[in-house]
């Protein structure tokens, strides 16, 4: 008898954010920080800062579902190149309230 329970495909969390700031060494340090904390219970994480290579990226993943986590400036590029993508699990768009 075949088993009913089948086992999810992984889930690969990416980020492709505009507003990262490596050049300033304590923020990069406490994003560090962050980063080990979040790949602990998500297992897979991986951080672009450039809209190709992310879409490259996304595009050639086959063995699992990926999440991505997108900066408003890069949504309007990205997300109709990856919308079709069967391996799209969820798209979460991060924008920054606008100064009024």
């Amino acid at each position: 008898m075949a088993s009913l329970c089948n086992t999810p495909p992984p889930i690969r969390w990416i980020s492709l954010l505009h507003d990262c700031n490596i050049d300033d060494l304590d923020t990069y340090g406490e994003n560090l920080e962050d980063e080990s904390q979040l790949r602990r219970p998500l297992g897979f994480m991986k951080f672009f800062m450039n809209t190709d290579e992310c879409v490259d990226y996304i595009a050639k993943v086959e063995d699992s579902y990926v999440v991505l986590t997108i900066s408003g400036q890069y949504a309007r590029h990205v997300i109709p190149h990856i919308h079709d993508f069967p391996q799209i699990a969820a798209v979460y768009i991060v924008c920054k309230p606008e100064n009024k």
